[in-house]
């Protein structure tokens, strides 16, 4: 059977390459233009076509109609997306190089399956790429939660100011007050009274009126959005 093998396309001093086309795990075929000529036990696994029918077609029944996926700079492989017998779509690193096959030019081609790499490469980006993502938000979250704080200290320091003002201005209204109540217990006469009673009510005026101002400023500010 083996030298049957070799008389139909591998010469004897093909034998070393006979060996590795036939026991090589990654599926191998021989091609003349886009005829297949041979097809090793592993392409009939992995691609599920049995050897006969492997023979009866052309490669390109195993290429979608698109352009490579990718080529590999100075090297003959590139990476072609196929399609199984199942219909199922792998990717697979093709490289070939010329061999004399039956006596003709041909190609003796092998395919690595890179479908898992190439699926483990998209999660990858993927991943980083949702990495990039959280981590422009907490940073985005890190800089609004700072603005928040220093708005916060800012209002805080400004309710200190305001209540100091507060206390100092309402210290000095009440006692100014309570001189000009004095003025009136000791006023001798109506009329003396009367005039530091207007000046009394004046000062608590302008006290009131500055306490409210002064409460409004503790207050909440109206929203400006």
């Amino acid at each position: 059977m083996t030298q049957e093998r070799v008389e139909a396309g591998w010469s004897e001093a093909q034998t070393d390459c006979r060996r590795l086309f036939e026991e090589n795990s990654q599926p191998m075929w021989v091609v003349e233009l886009s005829n297949v000529l041979d097809v090793n036990q592993a392409a009939v696994l992995h691609y599920g076509y049995s050897r006969d029918e492997f023979l009866a077609m052309t490669i390109d029944a195993l290429e979608p109609s698109e352009a490579p996926e990718e080529k590999v700079a100075e090297s003959a492989r590139v990476v072609w997306k196929h399609r199984r017998k199942d219909g199922s779509l792998i990717y697979v690193e093709i490289f070939s190089f010329a061999v004399t096959f039956r006596g003709r030019p041909a190609l003796l081609t092998s395919a690595l399956d890179v479908t898992s790499r190439r699926r483990t490469e998209a999660q990858t980006r993927d991943l980083e790429f949702l990495l990039a993502t959280v981590t422009h938000v907490l940073c985005a979250e890190e800089a609004i939660r700072a603005l928040l704080n220093d708005a916060l200290a800012a209002q805080e320091a400004e309710r200190r100011r305001i209540a100091q003002e507060l206390h100092a201005e309402t210290a000095q209204s009440l006692a100014s007050l309570l001189v000009g109540l004095r003025t009136v217990e000791e006023s001798h006469d109506l009329g003396q009274a009367v005039g530091a009673a207007s000046t009394v009510r004046g000062l608590a005026s302008a006290a009131l009126d500055s306490v409210q101002s002064l409460a409004r400023g503790l207050g909440p500010k109206p929203s400006t959005l």
